[in-house]
């Protein structure tokens, strides 16, 4: 299990997409929040953790510095043969939907996204 907080609540996520909600005295960063769960690939744990006015458009992941898009793909390419790639193609347009903008840089000091090849 992975914490998250959602709107002042620590929740609990797993890859069998389970919540838990507790109580949440220490509050992370929503950006975090965010960025883990993309990375899961959880697009259901999203919609839960990210309030509606999330700025998807400007936001990059304070650890990668990687816009959400880029997110998306970086974890869906190290997923490959693990996860369908109708996840990752769902989560995109969910974030397309919601602002993200395909055009938005990542950090200078982003991490690279290496595509290894068979």
């Amino acid at each position: 299990l992975k914490p998250c907080c959602c709107q002042g609540k620590l929740v609990y996520w797993s890859s069998l997409q389970t919540l838990v909600t507790m109580s949440n005295q220490h509050v992370e960063s929503r950006a975090q929040d965010a960025f883990s769960v993309i990375e899961a690939g959880d697009l259901g744990a999203l919609g839960l953790v990210t309030p509606k006015d999330f700025d998807w458009k400007s936001s990059v992941s304070p650890d990668k510095g990687f816009t959400p898009l880029q997110q998306v793909m970086e974890s869906g390419l190290e997923k490959i043969g693990q996860t369908t790639s109708e996840r990752w193609v769902s989560l995109a347009a969910w974030l397309l939907q919601h602002g993200a903008c395909p055009v938005q840089q990542a950090r200078q000091w982003a991490s690279r996204i290496t595509v290894r090849c068979c």
